[in-house]
């Protein structure tokens, strides 16, 4: 649904549309970090974006590890409830509009 409302925003055709929704796979990750230990460094992963069509976070434990890179390069940490999820759009939905 996500998909079809962000095509039809940008004013694709629907067949179009549903054409490339039936053409992909899909795939579900799910990964869980845990409190670095005594002797540990900081745990999870490098700055980077997600090439995905969409990724859900949900932040526990006080483990506030997602930030948001803006527009001007700087890193913003998200501070985000336990008892929420983010859910964000991924590379795959950039737009460039010349």
């Amino acid at each position: 649904m996500a998909k079809r409302m962000v095509f039809e925003s940008y004013g694709v055709d629907m067949q179009r549309c549903d054409s490339f929704i039936e053409s992909n796979d899909y795939l579900l990750r799910c990964m869980k970090y845990r409190t670095p230990q005594m002797d540990e460094n900081d745990l999870g992963l490098q700055p980077h974006s997600d090439l995905t069509i969409t990724s859900i976070v949900h932040q526990l434990n006080n483990l506030n590890g997602l930030e948001i890179k803006l527009k001007d390069g700087e890193w913003k940490g998200i501070d985000a409830s336990p008892s929420s999820f983010v859910v964000m759009a991924g590379d795959a939905f950039n737009v460039s509009i010349p």
